[in-house]
């Protein structure tokens, strides 16, 4: 049989903002802030519930198996970060396997992740990488002891991502550098709109998959930024993509023309570099 979901919690506050607006929009479990407008699952299962998901591996195992094809991916990602800071005390939260440690730790950064699954940290842990147990706002890591900070595909998955943000915020030293990225919703708003949605962001969580609590669209991933006290330096497509199709080929030079010259943001998945104010 399949394991489920047994525990659910109910949120008061909007994890982005933190206002007590909450409405309901979409589906039943999803929620949408009255102030911010962010989507996000409400109510949702725990985050004990959550780790016993991940905690099954088979995220992992997928990725283990598509390591080759990912590789480019995480090189793409180490040149982003490599222009605004070529060396330094580089923290990964949510380093999942810790294949970005193991990209970063070869160009020269000094290396530390974060991860909140058991079977995660254990693959990163036989790379040979430091990784801590836990939600980085659990963590006790000292103030300002990072010169930049990476969140890959991280704040979708959290409880809290105000609060992961203003974490990371503390760790940094003065002017340090963060690279984000997060699935982009309006991708998914487009299609249902032109009648070519064909899944929804919004579907029932399955247990031992991919969790998303919070749902971003560029608005409000640059509001959630913001109110982190993070300046916003670049903001771009995120070039998830580790097969790439003649379609793709296509398709992606002209999503990142249209977000580069009309701000347009449409494709998958997008990406902030952001400064510590």
């Amino acid at each position: 049989m399949t394991p489920k979901f047994q525990n659910f919690e109910s949120l008061a506050l909007c994890p982005g903002c933190g206002s007590a607006s909450i409405g309901k929009a979409i589906e039943p479990d999803i929620g949408q802030c009255s102030n911010c407008r962010l989507y996000f699952r409400n109510p949702r299962p725990t985050q004990a519930e959550i780790a016993r998901s991940y905690n099954t591996g088979g995220t992992f195992e997928a990725w283990q198996a598509e390591e080759p094809a990912r590789s480019m991916m995480w090189e793409r990602r180490l040149a982003l970060i490599q222009r605004y800071a070529s060396s330094g005390r580089l923290l990964d939260v949510g380093t999942g396997d810790g294949r970005f440690l193991a990209t970063a730790q070869q160009a020269g950064y000094e290396v530390t992740g974060t991860e909140v699954s058991e079977a995660g940290a254990s693959y990163a842990r036989q790379r040979g990488f430091e990784a801590h147990l836990g939600q980085i706002t659990d963590l006790a890591l000292p103030p300002e002891s990072f010169d930049l900070a990476t969140i890959w595909h991280v704040l979708e998955h959290v409880p809290d991502p105000g609060a992961v943000l203003r974490k990371v915020h503390s760790l940094l030293s003065p002017g340090g550098i963060l690279a984000v990225a997060v699935p982009n919703e309006e991708n998914f708003f487009i299609r249902r709109r032109l009648g070519m949605a064909k899944s929804s962001p919004f579907d029932p969580l399955t247990f031992g998959g991919e969790i998303h609590l919070t749902y971003f669209r560029p608005a409000t991933f640059r509001s959630t930024l913001r109110a982190a006290a993070f300046e916003v330096l670049e903001f771009g497509v995120d070039d998830i993509y580790h097969v790439r199709d003649l379609k793709m080929r296509l398709k992606l030079p002209f999503q990142q023309a249209l977000a580069g010259t009309l701000n347009w943001h449409f494709a998958v998945a997008m990406y902030a570099v952001c400064r510590r104010k």
